[in-house]
């Protein structure tokens, strides 16, 4: 199937800096969630800028960054996966779930407690048993999908019932025209009771999409979509 979204992960984002309270790890978490919304949104307080982050963030840039960082919708998490000290700068990063994968959020504060540094970058994902398989298989289905030929017997009876001609020959219609894959790399892994959900960045030559990979707990796909990320 295929659905639009926009970019899953924010492209590297590196900006000057915000001002903030770093009274404690609690108050660097409540600035992690406000710097979050404030670039989901594109409109920042300046009030808390720096004179140089104010000069150096542009409203373009800051709607470029709410265009890749927005799209990846409510937060349903925070974690502090790490904090590091190195002369007068603090750097802490925060691990964000969102409901198609995770997002570090790294933010670096000076003494007085502005920010420095701030990204957003996709979480590394760690190998885990099952993870060959699975790519060997997202492999082997984009490419079915690209022929407009799936192999049924590798799907659940639901999805096979949904997988009718008519979208098989429209997700081949849009995939064939992408040519052959340079890369499939893996970007989220989510496993809950039912099964394992997927996600894999899938680089052309001018292009790229996400394939979203659902695996039952018997290895049968119980969901396919191929999204493209722009």
């Amino acid at each position: 199937m295929i659905r639009r979204f926009s970019p899953l992960f924010a492209a590297l984002l590196a900006f000057a800096p915000l001002c903030a309270s770093a009274a404690g790890d609690d108050s660097t978490l409540a600035l992690a969630k406000s710097l979050l919304s404030q670039a989901q949104s594109g409109q920042f307080d300046r009030s808390e800028l720096t004179s140089a982050m104010s000069n150096q963030l542009t409203q373009a840039q800051a709607a470029q960054m709410a265009g890749r960082v927005g799209s990846l919708g409510k937060p349903l998490s925070f974690a502090l996966e790490g904090k590091k000290t190195k002369g007068a700068m603090t750097k802490y990063t925060y691990r964000i779930a969102f409901e198609e994968g995770n997002v570090d959020e790294q933010i670096i504060l000076d003494q007085s407690g502005k920010v420095a540094g701030l990204w957003f970058t996709p979480a590394p994902v760690v190998a885990a048993a099952g993870d060959a398989s699975a790519l060997a298989l997202a492999k082997t289905l984009f490419h079915q999908a690209q022929a407009g030929k799936i192999d049924r017997t590798l799907l659940t009876a639901t999805l096979n019932s949904q997988f009718d001609v008519a979208t098989v020959k429209d997700m081949a219609g849009q995939l064939e025209p992408l040519g052959s894959p340079s890369t499939f790399s893996l970007q989220s892994r989510q496993k809950k009771s039912d099964g394992t959900t997927y996600l894999y960045r899938v680089l052309f030559a001018n292009d790229a999409y996400i394939e979203e990979l659902v695996l039952d707990k018997q290895g049968k796909v119980a969901g396919l979509w191929f999204k493209p990320t722009q």
